[in-house]
């Protein structure tokens, strides 16, 4: 439901096409509909009429009904999409285009994407031994767990082929992961192994709707305000790419 012509999109329906009763889809009602998440909101009901042609000339509405839910039940990551948008627009022009795709990584403790020397700390922060009632509790999650470990891998892959693809056509990665600013605040605790602890622990992922925490805010900030690290390194070519000059970035060279 856009203002998009999404014909060359795999397995998608317009439901603002004109020749359906959906055309005229409120603003409010689309958003709402891509956001119905199991047991946050319920599954969205689209009951829409579509006018058919038949071969012997005859002509007849035929009523249908579609259930939807968050498309992060899929894909949480919108690479996918950025994709087949990227394909549709090089496809459309004789233009060059320069594709710039910014990654942002919310996951403090996801593996990163891009393979660049600045990302040389050793990703996975997961490795403490579970207590018995930890394993229980593993045991009675297990299928759900492994539902949505399959959406974060299918998002990763769906990252990664992004990548490769803005890539094939001449444009740029930038990956702004929130794990380097835990990178750099383990760093800055240096020997302080017990306060390294305490900040693994606080290092969780940002809610959907973003709304940070002061110290996290703080911590992004600081990073970008000491001109070295990860995030900065990113910022920085980001920047550049921006002005023109291309000459700065480093290819991501994702898997």
């Amino acid at each position: 439901m856009s203002n998009l012509d999404i014909h060359d999109f795999t397995d998608t329906v317009d439901l603002r096409s004109a020749d359906l009763s959906t055309s005229a889809i409120r603003l409010s009602a689309a958003a709402g509909a891509s956001a119905r998440f199991t047991y946050v909101s319920p599954a969205g009901g689209l009951s829409w009429s579509q006018t058919i042609r038949e071969d012997d000339g005859t002509v007849k509405t035929v009523k249908k009904k579609l259930r939807v839910v968050d498309g992060g039940y899929f894909e949480n990551s919108g690479a996918a999409t950025a994709t087949d948008t990227l394909v549709a627009l090089q496809s459309a022009t004789t233009e060059k285009l320069f594709p710039i795709l910014i990654l942002i990584r919310t996951n403090p403790k996801a593996t990163r994407v891009c393979q660049r020397d600045w990302f040389d700390a050793p990703n996975g922060l997961n490795g403490d031994v579970a207590s018995w009632l930890d394993n229980l509790l593993i045991e009675v999650s297990t299928p759900i767990r492994a539902l949505l470990h399959a959406r974060t891998a299918r998002a990763r892959l769906a990252e990664v082929d992004a990548a490769h693809t803005v890539e094939a056509y001449h444009g740029a990665v930038i990956e702004l992961p929130l794990s380097a600013v835990l990178r750099a605040a383990e760093a800055a605790s240096g020997d302080d192994k017990d306060k390294v602890e305490r900040l693994k622990k606080r290092a969780i992922e940002p809610p959907l709707g973003w709304s940070l925490s002061d110290d996290v805010r703080k911590e992004m900030d600081d990073v970008l305000m000491q001109d070295s690290g990860a995030l900065y390194e990113e910022y920085d070519m980001l920047r550049e790419l921006l002005k023109g000059n291309d000459m700065k970035y480093v290819r991501c060279n994702a898997h």
